[in-house]
């Protein structure tokens, strides 16, 4: 009955008119009574999703492009950096400063809040680089990967230069022992001598 359309009641009350099912099934009155919800489906597709903030994060990576690119854990509910400031911008926007004003205030916090960061990470460097401790992984994550890729890069060159300094095989260029021996022969296995 799953090529047939419409509701449980209805297809129920067409095999009944038709007699294909000769009386009443128990459960349709009851059905009748209280009929089951219908599945939703919607009928097209639902819009884009638009948060308060979205305008002021456009804004933002309109300013600051690199935000865009700033790494944040998506296994929390934590947002990033770029939606932590467009939260900041709308705050003061709340408080009665103009949209302009306030977005330089979070620009400058923002450029305060890297420049400590970086000087904090400088300091833990030249502090571990000093002591003689492993150093802190470099800033930003592109650079980690391209001190993986070096590093996989100088892997495969070091092992190239072993295999070039290693005495390649010597191929036996020697002819094989049956050939030698049938050297009197010719090609078609008949000895010359005849």
């Amino acid at each position: 009955m799953s090529y047939m359309r419409g509701s449980l009641i209805r297809r129920t009350e067409m095999l009944l008119k038709s007699k294909v099912i000769p009386h009443k099934p128990k459960w349709f009155d009851a059905v009748v009574k209280c009929p089951p919800l219908a599945d939703y489906m919607p009928r097209k597709r639902p819009g884009e999703i638009k948060l308060l903030e979205d305008p002021y994060v456009v804004a933002l990576y309109k300013r600051r492009p690199e935000l865009k690119y700033e790494s944040f854990d998506p296994s929390t509910f934590e947002p990033g950096l770029g939606r932590k400031l467009a939260h900041r911008w709308m705050e003061l926007v709340e408080l009665g400063f103009m949209k302009e004003r306030a977005l330089d205030i979070v620009d400058a916090e923002y450029v305060n809040q890297k420049r400590v960061e970086n000087r904090a990470y400088d300091d833990a460097r030249r502090k571990a680089f000093k002591e003689g401790l492993e150093l802190p992984p470099p800033r930003k994550m592109i650079n980690r990967y391209r001190l993986l890729e070096k590093q996989y890069f100088l892997e495969g060159l070091r092992k190239l230069k072993q295999q070039e300094a290693a005495p390649a095989p010597v191929q036996d260029v020697s002819v094989p022992a049956s050939k030698q021996s049938n050297d009197s022969y010719g090609e078609d296995g008949n000895s010359d001598d005849d």
